[in-house]
């Protein structure tokens, strides 16, 4: 599942994050704990794109798709590089 704005991009590495984090989270916690970090207000598209996209990452580990985040050695999450422009 794909972002295709930057409002799903953000919504989609927020839910990434909070996946390895606490991938045990119900899913209805995770989605009002994501609603609640973004720093913008949430359209209905949005919030619709967030409760799909905790339901795909549920069924789609993160080991099984490209990361969008990763685990450093201190075990904390940041956000993977981006690819350089050309």
């Amino acid at each position: 599942m794909e972002p295709s704005n930057k409002h799903e991009q953000i919504i989609a590495r927020a839910v990434d994050e909070k996946y390895l984090r606490d991938g045990g989270d119900r899913h209805h916690l995770m989605v009002r704990d994501i609603a609640m970090s973004v720093d913008f207000l949430m359209s209905a598209a949005d919030t619709q794109f967030l409760v799909q996209y905790v339901r795909w990452r549920d069924a789609h580990p993160a080991a099984d798709v490209p990361m969008i985040c990763v685990i450093s050695q201190a075990g904390s999450v940041g956000r993977a590089a981006e690819p350089a422009a050309e």
